[in-house]
């Protein structure tokens, strides 16, 4: 999590470069030092005035033991790798410490035994799901795959078998990757498990498929050469294969758009709909095609994950052929708003909610227009800035708007505007306010919901009560999973009665969780009793502080 100073500091407008604050310095090892010596002398002399022959043997024992255990314990030498072991495997301790810890055990000189533990510890990890930080839980995906032991492929397919989110997939790709046999043996199982169970004999078919595919994996990895059944090519008919679950076949999309780039799969994807479309092979019976093909086509836009392919059904299934209109419309326009030197902004799915319920007058400004105006918004407010948890720790982000405009998408520059157009109006302010209160007084939960736009182009904040009892973390319930496929943004509240300590601004987690429900995430901080920070996160990993309130 984001620390801040207590007391935190204001950041004027006019006093914004001199407002740098350090983190905190780590404890002064020459006082251990001091310390050291200043026992090291006093039972030297104690040794020397000792006239009993015994208590001079004792003394000298005792000399020797200290001497040693200080030199053990003192400055520069590392902690146990045990100690690490143990923080890593806490899930109560903070993501940054753990990934430290994780760090520390990948460059240390482990055991046979402790990198045994230290594999069960990563397995364990993945196999908790969402009672566990998704970042730390990415972090040990990452440690996991890297490690060269024998039971790695083990280790990974039984994670993946007891994990029922997400990282599920993730598992099955990086099982995929691996030259171990012993990894089909989990993928055909993995696969299968997720498919109905009612026609026995059907399931026993696209097993034998599934078989096949990471057969044709497992060489294309292999391969070099690009036309010798490559990854492109083993990718491609994962994608392809109807028999595959859509989550399989949407993570092998994400794969190769990686492997081949974003222009090559796109000519791939058309090239391969026009065959479809003179064989008549592609019915109505696959959706996943049909959804690929279509976005690919008239937005060049690719579904990688389940969020992703619900909000593309979701505007073909419930927006009419006026509102789709409009979005086509406005979508050209904006993609011809582009300056050389901004980041290239491609369509994402997630901008059609609010291309197509602004108003004509809000989406009349144009790029420019609209950074000017931000720009002019938030130099009028006043910022805190918060250091790093470490020097190059994931919580390590800038946070300005000036320097970051240009990777920021029309879209964002359009939701920022409207942002601050409603956080300006002290009504908002108080509502806000309201909820930070309530929850302080909720100590099971964090406070979180969905926002949307009024009538009046008014940012709407809909709370919805967390599914999880946690007060460290807001997880979706299935009513906000729902509604959320068309919002606005996502956000929830980082609020404690010793506010402005920590959980202030973004986590690490904050922004994974932005980027797989492909949607912008709000994190409202409370600073002081009557003072909170907002603060706005992209899909893509951008943070942009919109001051405090």
């Amino acid at each position: 999590m984001r620390l801040a100073p207590n007391p935190w500091r204001f950041a004027t407008a006019s006093s914004l470069p001199s407002t740098v604050i350090h983190g905190i310095i780590s404890p002064n090892r020459i006082a251990v030092s001091y310390i050291s010596n200043c026992l090291q002398t006093f039972i030297c002399f104690t040794f020397i005035s000792l006239k009993n022959h015994y208590l001079h043997h004792l003394a000298l024992v005792l000399l020797l033991s200290l001497l040693g255990h200080l030199g053990c314990t003192g400055p520069g030498v590392s902690v146990p790798a045990a100690d690490h072991l143990r923080l890593l495997a806490d899930p109560y301790q903070a993501p940054t410490l753990r990934i430290q810890a994780l760090d520390k055990l990948q460059q240390a000189h482990l055991s046979p035994a402790q990198s045994a533990q230290l594999n069960q510890t990563l397995a364990d990890i993945l196999a908790r799901g969402q009672g566990d930080s998704l970042i730390v839980r990415q972090a040990s995906l990452t440690a996991l795959i890297a490690r060269a032991d024998s039971s790695t492929t083990h280790q990974l397919g039984l994670a993946a078998l007891v994990t029922q989110d997400s990282m599920r997939t993730e598992l099955a790709i990086a099982l995929a990757g691996r030259y171990d046999p012993n990894a089909l043996n989990y993928l055909t199982v993995i696969w299968a498990d997720q498919l109905p169970l009612a026609d026995q004999s059907h399931r026993e078919l696209v097993m034998a498929q599934n078989i096949v595919d990471e057969q044709l994996i497992r060489q294309g990895f292999a391969s070099s050469h690009p036309d010798d059944c490559g990854p492109a090519y083993a990718l491609l008919n994962l994608v392809v294969t109807t028999d595959n679950p859509v989550n399989v076949r949407a993570a092998a999309l994400k794969c190769l758009l990686h492997v081949t780039g974003r222009s090559n799969t796109l000519q791939t994807l058309d090239d391969l709909a026009a065959q479809y479309t003179v064989q008549q092979e592609l019915t109505i019976n696959d959706h996943f095609l049909s959804q690929v093909f279509w976005w690919a086509e008239n937005y060049q836009y690719l579904p990688t994950n389940i969020p992703r392919l619900m909000q593309c059904n979701h505007v073909l299934s419930n927006l009419s052929e006026n509102d789709l209109d409009t979005l086509a419309a406005r979508w050209r326009t904006i993609s011809q708003d582009q300056p050389s030197n901004a980041t290239p902004q491609n369509f994402n799915v997630a901008d059609a909610y609010v291309l197509v319920n602004t108003t004509d007058t809000t989406i009349s400004l144009s790029r420019c227009q609209l950074v000017q105006r931000i720009t002019q918004q938030l130099g009028q407010l006043d910022h805190a800035y918060r250091p790093a948890s470490y020097t190059g720790s994931p919580d390590e982000y800038p946070e300005d708007f000036t320097s970051q405009y240009n990777y920021l998408s029309y879209n964002d520059l359009l939701n920022i505007s409207l942002l601050l157009d409603t956080l300006s109006q002290p009504e908002a302010q108080q509502h806000l306010q309201q909820i930070l209160t309530a929850d302080i007084a909720e100590i099971h939960s964090e406070a979180g919901g969905l926002c949307f736009l009024t009538d009046q182009q008014r940012v709407s904040f809909v709370p919805y009560p967390s599914a999880n009892a946690n007060d460290r973390h807001y997880v979706d319930s299935g009513q906000a999973l729902r509604d959320g496929i068309f919002c606005f943004a996502r956000w929830h509240c980082h609020a404690d009665v010793w506010a402005g300590t920590e959980l202030a601004g973004p986590s690490p987690d904050d922004l994974v969780y932005a980027a797989y429900y492909n949607c912008p995430l709000i994190v409202i901080s409370l600073l002081e009793q009557n003072a909170f920070g907002v603060d706005y996160c992209t899909p893509e990993g951008v943070v942009i502080d919109l001051g405090i309130y």
